[in-house]
């Protein structure tokens, strides 16, 4: 499939620039992933979903905010759901984060693929 939207290293096609650079500004400065470019993932014969149900051919260069289901599977642990970074030591040992009492010391797990990738739809508006 030809796209002319990059896959950033953060899971999701980049929707914005940084620097004249291609960039993702949902996970600007929580990700270190946002401004890498990396990639794109196969997605023959995938489908793509919106929180609200709708499904659409996967796109990235068509779906707004759109996040390969593949990267999201090994970016979210199967025990607890949280990032791979929540679970680093540098994450953990920090004083008041909400991290510490929810990883308890488990290793990442990462989820297995989910089946389908996701994006926004515009079902709750575009403001």
């Amino acid at each position: 499939m030809t796209t002319t939207s990059p896959m950033m290293g953060c899971g999701h096609a980049a929707n914005a620039t940084s620097n004249s650079e291609p960039s993702c500004c949902i996970c600007a400065g929580i990700h270190p992933g946002a401004t890498t470019v990396i990639e794109m993932p196969d997605l023959t014969g995938r489908m793509a979903r919106c929180t609200c149900g709708n499904e659409e051919p996967s796109n990235p260069a068509r779906l707004a905010f759109f996040e390969s289901g593949l990267l999201r599977a090994l970016g979210s642990c199967r025990i607890c759901s949280y990032a791979a970074i929540a679970h680093t030591d540098e994450v953990r040992d920090k004083p008041h984060t909400r991290h510490t009492k929810l990883i308890d010391g488990h290793a990442f797990e990462p989820k297995d693929d989910p089946g389908h990738d996701h994006y926004y739809c515009g079902c709750r508006g575009w403001d």
